[in-house]
């Protein structure tokens, strides 16, 4: 099914970017590199360490022997003064550090040139350590050493979206009935409605005017019958395929333990742009369970190279969350923060769009559900 539903082939759109030049003019070169010293966390612990001797070892195997130290401050003790040449590596206290982190989305990470200053850091161990790794592979291959804005490497940079905007509302049908959808399609006017534990009865009286279901999961054995639908807006889309995954296939567990997701794929009637949405529901997955249980998605998010992805549903949408840090490591990112718009908090249904592709611009919280436009990515 995942076969029929993914004969779609587009290019591959890679996640790497280099930031949007701000009028920094400095460079550093061969010659005032030698003035400058690495500097780490003085509370660094574990790989954040490692990450600062790494950088030490790349730049000696480049031909510059530069000294590593930590960024211990002791105002008025010109030995303990921030320096003005300085390489930071991971989270410091320098405000280099800090202003390169404030422009960072959660899931990014890079290095840049910051005043006179390289900044190397993303917003926890992991991902600095991503970027230590990117900043050695850029390293090895600049001889003779230069650096400047131009060299600067965002990785997973929002982009600004071009042409047509879509929207889509996403809801649970257990917390909000067919009038109170009713009446925020006439209000919105989707293209896309994601409706997540509809009931029989409910899901097959209720089909709205100009929509068309684009796919229907039902799985065997969930607790009250719970559907999963999907429609789309005829103006909009024309229907290409749907299927649906489930995310374990241990046979001594329920339907609700091993999680799942429905898809469908739609076409833009207009530009024949391809669009995939998906619908997952990991409510009754055990909380030690959905790192697993993503891989499934994970591997069908493969599949989706190139083609722009919403992954939309009933899951702990919070920052901390397995299931967010799992997709933020797949390319996704939360559209509520991708956003340029965003009103309120959503607490029930959540949606994540595939970063390097789809640009957000709004997401709102409606009354019962969650609103999202959005657009290609330049």
């Amino acid at each position: 099914m995942l076969a029929v539903a993914l004969v779609m082939t587009l290019c591959a759109c890679g996640g790497e970017s280099a930031g949007a030049p701000s009028g920094n003019d400095y460079v550093i070169n061969e010659t005032n590199l030698l003035q400058y010293q690495i500097v780490r966390s003085d509370y660094a612990e574990g790989d954040l360490v490692h990450c600062g001797m790494d950088v030490r070892y790349a730049f000696e195997d480049a031909g510059y022997d530069l000294k590593l130290t930590t960024d211990f401050f002791r105002e008025g003790h010109e030995a303990y003064a921030m320096g003005e040449y300085e390489i930071l590596v991971g989270e410091t206290n320098r405000p280099e550090t800090q202003a390169f982190l404030e422009d960072l989305q959660m899931w990014q990470y890079g290095y840049a040139l910051v005043g006179q200053k390289i900044v190397i850091a993303g917003h926890d161990d992991a991902s600095t350590r991503l970027a230590v790794e990117e900043f050695k592979t850029f390293l090895s291959g600049k001889t003779p050493f230069t650096f400047s804005e131009e060299d600067n490497f965002i990785y997973g940079e929002v982009k600004k979206g071009t042409g047509k905007v879509y929207s889509v509302l996403t809801y649970d049908f257990t917390r909000s009935g067919e009038q109170d959808v009713t009446a925020e399609l006439e209000q919105y006017a989707p293209d896309f409605l994601i409706l997540q534990n509809a009931d029989f009865a409910a899901a097959d009286a209720f089909l709205p005017e100009g929509y068309a279901l684009g796919a229907d999961f039902a799985p065997a054995g969930t607790e009250n019958g719970r559907r999963d639908l999907m429609y789309y807006n005829t103006d909009t889309y024309t229907y290409s395929a749907e299927g649906h995954l489930m995310m374990s296939q241990m046979p001594m567990l329920t339907a609700d333990e091993k999680g799942w997701f429905s898809y469908c794929v739609v076409r833009c009637a207009e530009t024949k742009e391809k669009y995939v949405f998906c619908s997952a529901d990991l409510s009754g997955v055990p909380k030690d369970g959905i790192k697993d249980r993503m891989k499934v998605f994970g591997g069908f998010a493969e599949h989706c190279s190139g083609i722009p992805v919403l992954f939309g549903g009933c899951f702990d949408g919070s920052a901390d969350s397995t299931a967010c840090g799992v997709l933020t490591d797949y390319g996704y990112a939360d559209a509520m923060r991708l956003a340029s718009e965003t009103e309120g908090e959503c607490t029930d249904t959540y949606l994540y769009a595939s970063y390097d592709n789809i640009a957000v611009s709004k997401s709102v919280v409606t009354a019962h559900g969650l609103y999202t436009e959005f657009q290609r990515a330049e």
